[in-house]
């Protein structure tokens, strides 16, 4: 089983403290949003100390390393301290793309005037659009003001496919995840790289096949690696609606055989891009006609393939579930993982999420 360690760190990736009073942990890795690390430190321990002391001098970090390599860096995002007769500090974590919540992809001249937008051409492949939106940290407008995110994200691949794209109002993230939405969208992640911990991956579709090498069973006959699973159904999405800038909502995905068979369903996505362009690439990312099926996976850490070395996010793998009377055997997508930890930074499990379509 992989060995975990946890540091405190400031921007500079200056180590503050090292994590030993640490609880129960969480560290979780989507597809298309930011990764999060949800933990718990003793209100007397040094870490805790740490992120105390750097509260009045800037962010706090913390890197997650498995067997010497980081696998995870992020910035807290959450603090909340809890005093009792076993006092404890809850703190919240999330990757560079994070923050990027609160940046917005216009910038602002003076107070109380706005003006500019996106940064790049209309009518550019979404690498350049991806380009746009990370190079906001402008770091200084009109003198003393400052804007943008502490970290710049670094891109890594590329999407050839071309966009119109007008964010207006939204933030960065908003867009990014906008994007993800798309049919022949952008999809990423973050994941730090050798020193680069600020590297965000982009593709029109991540990972690959994988299913010859990644399997994830329970059955009897098969060798074991899968500890507990759920299967959760979801009504269908048989109408698209897409709301404006100016809060008007219009269809652009219908499905009449759907809504015959089950009844309306409908979903509202917010407009990203300018005219309609791509308000069928919505319809059609959004739309699922029959019901949905989402598969969570408990995997035994010792026994099951590794995320990094043997699939990650986007890896299509095998799956071959079943129990009592309930079975599913079938090649999906790898949406989510999650690794949940005790308090010794040791692995209970490690939890893979697909969307059956």
């Amino acid at each position: 089983m992989s060995t975990w360690t946890a540091t405190i760190e400031d921007v500079a990736k200056d180590v503050l403290a090292y994590c030993t009073t640490l609880g129960a942990s969480t560290l979780t890795l989507p597809l298309n949003a930011p990764s999060e690390f949800a933990t718990s430190f003793h209100t007397s321990g040094l870490d805790a100390s740490a992120i105390f002391s750097q509260l009045s001098t800037g962010a706090v970090f913390i890197r997650l390393r498995e067997d010497g390599v980081t696998r995870f860096w992020g910035q807290m995002s959450d603090l909340q301290v809890q005093v009792d007769d076993d006092s404890s500090v809850t703190a919240t974590f999330q990757d560079v793309t994070g923050p990027l919540v609160g940046v917005q992809t216009r910038r602002p001249v003076s107070f109380g005037s706005v003006v500019g937008g996106l940064p790049v051409a209309y009518n550019t492949n979404q690498t350049a659009i991806v380009d746009g939106l990370f190079a906001i940290r402008t770091g200084s407008v009109s003198g003393s003001h400052h804007y943008g995110p502490l970290v710049q994200p670094v891109r890594s691949g590329t999407v050839s496919a071309t966009r119109k794209l007008t964010p207006d109002t939204s933030t960065v993230l908003e867009v990014l995840q906008g994007m993800s939405e798309l049919a022949n969208g952008t999809e990423w992640y973050a994941s730090p790289v050798g020193a680069d911990d600020n590297t965000v991956y982009v593709a029109a579709q991540m990972g690959s096949d994988k299913t010859s090498s990644v399997k994830f069973q329970n059955r009897a006959n098969s060798l074991t690696n899968v500890q507990s699973f759920t299967s959760q159904y979801l009504p269908p999405r048989n109408i698209v609606w897409v709301r404006d800038d100016q809060n008007r909502i219009r269809r652009v995905g219908y499905n009449a055989a759907s809504v015959d068979a089950f009844g309306e369903y409908s979903t509202i996505a917010q407009k990203v891009n300018r005219w309609s362009e791509t308000d069928q690439d919505v319809a059609d990312a959004r739309l699922r006609t029959s019901w949905r099926q989402i598969l969570d996976v408990r995997l035994e850490p010792t026994m099951c393939p590794r995320p990094w070395t043997a699939f990650y996010l986007g890896d299509t793998v095998k799956l071959d579930l079943g129990r009592d009377g309930w079975s599913y055997s079938g090649s999906q997508r790898v949406n989510t993982i999650t690794f949940t930890f005790d308090e010794q930074m040791i692995e209970q499990s490690i939890g893979t999420e697909f969307e059956v379509i």
